[in-house]
């Protein structure tokens, strides 16, 4: 079924105030609407897709997830995925995760103060107050 023209409404004779205003109601209508139907509040049945959509053709990967000592999961497009946990996701999905993971074990290694490269000799500078330059 073709969607019908969307009619433009003549704002000549409007106060700029009130359209304003009523822009505002109606976006907020509509947030508010979308909100509801994520939330599964609402009465129609049209299903929420929670995680990115799938796409025809797209590789799938099977991924476990080994994170950090600070994170317990990954939240993605609110959906939930748990330390230690075995994943088969799309290769848009597997991109992401395997990034996060990496993001999360570099912060891990800069808040603990180790070195980013494990195999870089520590020079183990000493300072002494008899080698300062005059």
């Amino acid at each position: 079924m073709a969607k019908r023209p969307r009619q433009h409404l003549d704002e000549a004779g409007i106060d700029p105030k009130i359209m304003a205003e009523a822009r505002e109601r109606a976006i907020r209508k509509k947030a508010d609407m979308i909100a509801a139907r994520e939330m599964g509040i609402t009465d129609d049945d049209v299903d929420v897709i929670k995680g990115p959509l799938p796409m025809k053709g797209e590789k799938k990967f099977t991924i476990t997830l080994d994170l950090a000592e600070h994170s317990d999961r990954l939240m993605i497009d609110s959906k939930i995925y748990m330390q230690g946990g075995t994943y088969t996701v799309g290769e848009r999905l597997y991109n992401t995760m395997r990034e996060m993971i990496h993001r999360g074990w570099e912060h891990q290694r800069e808040i603990e103060g180790k070195d980013g490269n494990p195999y870089r000799n520590q020079s183990n500078l000493r300072l002494n107050p008899n080698d300062v330059a005059a």
